[in-house]
């Protein structure tokens, strides 16, 4: 059985190419949903051709618990025959491959847990993630949350001008966002890179992250 608990928010992260997907709130990237259909070319010489499909890493938000994990449904019972599957095909080549660690931030405030679920949203509506269980909420609701939204990173932020700005969205920021896309708050799509068949199963993540916000 897998990890989440009922009561959580829980999306798989996979868009239509194999892709990792860069999330704020846990400060990492995390692998999509990989399939060989999405692969260009297969060397002849391996049966890279014949790879199972592989689940992207899924995200859940537990507000009740104040937890947000990050886990790999590879190191899931019911997904046992697609690793051993994998491993078959990859350790002549490569070496065998293992699911990530669990990522968990624990004891967020209502600032973390509001800007955790709107990057979540972020990337369903970006159709680059999709919901496994529960219910996201729009973007009203959850611009409506208690807290802020983080929608600048880094130690210091800096606008044009190079004054030190705030992090999180301002009243017409906020505004904008609920609107929805194209409203001039570009910098809020998920940001994404190219994965290749080294990289599908490298045991990625840590166990315990420091919160990002």
């Amino acid at each position: 059985m897998s990890i989440w608990h009922t009561g959580e928010v829980v999306i798989e992260v996979g868009g239509d190419r194999n892709q990792y997907f860069y999330f704020r709130p846990l400060n990492c990237k995390l692998r999509g949903a990989y399939s060989t259909i999405n692969v260009k070319s297969v060397s002849s010489n391996t049966e890279f051709g014949n790879m199972p499909d592989i689940p992207g890493i899924q995200v859940g938000l537990d507000v009740d618990a104040k937890m947000l994990r990050a886990a790999d449904p590879l190191g899931f019972p019911e997904y046992s025959h697609v690793l051993a599957e994998a491993n078959r095909i990859r350790k002549e080549w490569i070496g065998e491959g293992r699911a990530w660690d669990t990522m968990v931030a624990r004891n967020l405030s209502q600032s973390e847990i509001k800007t955790a679920l709107w990057y979540m949203a972020e990337l369903v509506w970006a159709k680059k993630a999709k919901v496994v269980q529960g219910e996201l909420p729009d973007r009203k609701a959850i611009l409506k949350m208690p807290g802020d939204l983080r929608i600048r990173w880094g130690r210091q932020v800096r606008g044009a001008d190079g004054k030190l700005i705030s992090p999180f969205a301002s009243k017409e920021e906020i505004e904008k966002l609920a609107e929805g896309p194209g409203k001039g708050i570009e910098y809020l799509r998920p940001g994404s890179e190219s994965m290749n068949d080294l990289q599908v199963m490298d045991g990625g993540g840590k166990p315990e992250v420091e919160h990002a916000l």
